[in-house]
C-alpha cells in the first residue's frame, strides 16, 4: 500500500461559512452577551469546548453557538486564546489556564472568531459586520481567507 495522502481543500470545509476575526479584550461570556443584543442573537456557551492537544496536553477553547433555524444559518464564537488545560473530567476552575495560546497561530492577534455556516445575502454580512465594528467592545473586526490561512480547520466545531 502506497503512503499516498488525500488532501482536501479548504474550501471543501468553508463553501457556505464565514469566518470573522475580533480583537477583544472581554471575556468570552462578555462578548456574548453584546454580540446577542447587538446582532439579535442567542449564542449559548456549548456543552463541550473545541478540544486541541497541543504538545501532549488537553486544551479547551470557549466555544458559544447558537442554530438559527428561521433564517438556516448556524452561528459559533470560538476563543483563540486563553484555553484552560486539562482533561475533560477536570473542572475548568480545578484545571489551569494558558495565557495567550493562540488556537490558529497564524492569526495570533485575532481573540476570538465568529463562525456563521449557511447561505446568507451579502446584504446581510454587510450589515452584520457594520453593527459589529461599531460595537466599543470590538477593537478591530477582520474577514478571515480561507483559502490564504494556515490550518484553519481547527476552528471547525466539529
Amino acid at each position: 500500500m502506497s503512503g499516498a495522502k488525500l488532501k482536501l481543500d479548504s474550501a471543501f470545509y468553508f463553501d457556505d461559512v464565514q469566518v470573522w476575526g475580533l480583537v477583544c479584550d472581554l471575556p468570552a461570556y462578555r462578548l456574548c452577551y453584546f454580540i446577542n443584543n447587538s446582532l439579535a442573537l442567542e449564542l449559548k456557551r456549548a456543552q463541550k469546548d473545541k478540544t486541541f492537544v497541543h504538545k501532549g496536553t488537553l486544551m479547551h477553547y470557549s466555544l458559544f453557538e447558537f442554530d438559527d433555524e428561521i433564517a438556516g444559518l448556524r452561528w459559533h464564537l470560538l476563543a483563540n486564546k486563553n484555553p484552560w488545560a486539562g482533561d475533560d473530567e477536570v473542572m475548568p476552575s480545578q484545571a489551569y489556564r494558558i495565557s495567550g495560546l493562540p488556537l490558529i497561530t497564524s492569526l495570533k492577534l485575532m481573540d476570538y472568531f465568529l463562525l456563521i455556516e449557511g447561505e446568507c445575502s451579502d446584504r446581510s454580512i454587510k450589515n452584520w459586520q457594520e453593527v459589529l465594528k461599531k460595537m466599543p467592545q470590538i477593537r478591530a473586526l477582520e474577514i478571515i481567507d480561507p483559502e490564504k490561512t494556515k490550518n484553519l480547520h481547527h476552528l471547525l466545531p466539529y
